[in-house]
């Protein structure tokens, strides 16, 4: 009987976030860091999800803009990160995906 490892069924995802410019944003500087792992997190979470044939569909990009975040001051670094990541994804893949 063969039984599929479930690590090797996922795709082999490398991202490389250089900068995230947080324009407008009311971000502590202490909070930077935190947004980014967020970011990073999320992304790599919904494209996995989703399958993404990183083989496939290898992008890089000089520039993304991710336009409708939704986020108060409230929410947190995490959620922020959260939120850029769902519209970076949504961008990419032409998907709209709501908050967590």
């Amino acid at each position: 009987m063969n039984r599929h490892n479930s690590e090797s069924a996922r795709p082999n995802i490398e991202l490389r976030i250089e900068r995230v410019v947080l324009d407008g944003l009311p971000v502590r500087s202490h909070d930077r860091a935190a947004v980014g792992d967020a970011v990073e997190a999320e992304l790599r979470r919904l494209l996995t999800q989703s399958g993404w044939d990183a083989g496939a569909a290898s992008v890089a990009l000089p520039s993304l803009r991710a336009d409708g975040i939704q986020w108060s001051a409230a929410d947190g670094a995490h959620q922020l990160g959260a939120r850029i990541a769902q519209a970076v994804f949504g961008t990419l893949t032409g998907s709209v995906v709501g908050p967590t």
